[in-house]
């Protein structure tokens, strides 16, 4: 499973629409993403993925209920089970992005620091890498000959 997670902001939209491959969309503003997104066969809402309401706590982490709403999504994501796409506020995205973490979910980001508008970020399961490479190939398309054979001992190519 390959989670493409855009991070979104009102009044924020590419110069060409975003094609997502047929994948499904998951967004709390299914009216935003409509005019971000093409090649969808149909946008979700999920209420779970909005915007964070609540202020930060001691030190700056986020208030327990943002914690216990991003580990809520991460489940429903998971019992998803498919390639999919969501798209998230900013300011949730890398409380989101923490919790995936926890989960042993494997995030590739080209920058780090605060997700910014409509960067895109892949997240996969750990059992989806050949994990003995520097480049982070998935088995479903290795970029090595140990991603290659390792895919091959679990049925997969």
């Amino acid at each position: 499973m390959i989670i493409t997670a855009i991070c979104v902001s009102p009044g924020v939209q590419p110069e060409e629409p975003i094609p997502v491959g047929g994948r499904v969309v998951f967004t709390a503003e299914p009216e935003l993403a409509a005019g971000i997104f093409t090649e969808y066969p149909e946008i979700r809402r999920e209420p779970l993925l909005r915007e964070t309401e609540l202020p930060s706590g001691r030190f700056g982490r986020p208030a327990k209920e943002e914690v216990r709403r991003a580990k809520e999504a991460v489940a429903a994501l998971l019992e998803y089970g498919e390639d999919c796409v969501i798209a998230v506020p900013q300011q949730f995205m890398k409380i989101l992005l923490d919790q995936m973490e926890r989960k042993a979910l494997v995030i590739l980001r080209r920058e780090s620091g605060v997700p910014k508008p409509l960067e895109r970020i892949r997240i996969s399961e750990r059992k989806d890498h050949c994990g003995f490479c520097n480049h982070n190939c998935l088995l479903r398309s290795p970029g090595c000959g140990i991603g290659m054979d390792k895919a091959r001992s679990r049925g997969l190519r």
